[in-house]
């Protein structure tokens, strides 16, 4: 990343802070969630590939479609003990949460564009365009 950590936030504030409409507000959200399910899959390819080198789906096992939910369970057993994927408990522990607020915070962005949807013409943009107030 050749990115500096505030080069990147200061950008991501000025992507937030160009919102000036429900519409602008649902796009940012909608590129949130598409961050947060690309970063939990990557993160999951992260995992295997430095515990467990290149592993194809079908050798994680599991009754789960996709392969970040198998690398989730996988991560899970190890937490309890058996040490399948991630010898260390904490650090599984430490990958699983990681895994599990990526997920959650897509799941929340999508309920936030689903809400604005349905709220429709009842949120108006505010006229000095730094807040939005119900119509």
């Amino acid at each position: 990343m050749t990115e500096s950590t505030l080069d990147y936030r200061q950008n991501r504030t000025a992507q937030g802070a160009s919102c000036t409409s429900p519409g602008d507000l649902w796009g940012y959200l909608h590129r949130i969630a598409m961050d947060a399910h690309s970063l939990r899959h990557g993160l999951a390819d992260a995992v295997t590939q430095v515990f467990a080198g290149l592993l194809l789906p079908d050798e994680l096992g599991g009754d789960l479609p996709y392969v970040s939910d198998r690398v989730e369970r996988l991560l899970f057993d190890d937490l309890m003990g058996a040490g399948v994927l991630v010898p260390d408990k904490n650090l599984a522990t430490a990958l699983r949460q990681t895994m599990r607020l990526l997920e959650e915070a897509a799941h929340a962005t999508d309920l936030a564009r689903a809400l604005l949807d349905r709220a429709g013409d009842a949120v108006t943009a505010h006229p000095n365009q730094t807040r939005c107030t119900p119509a």
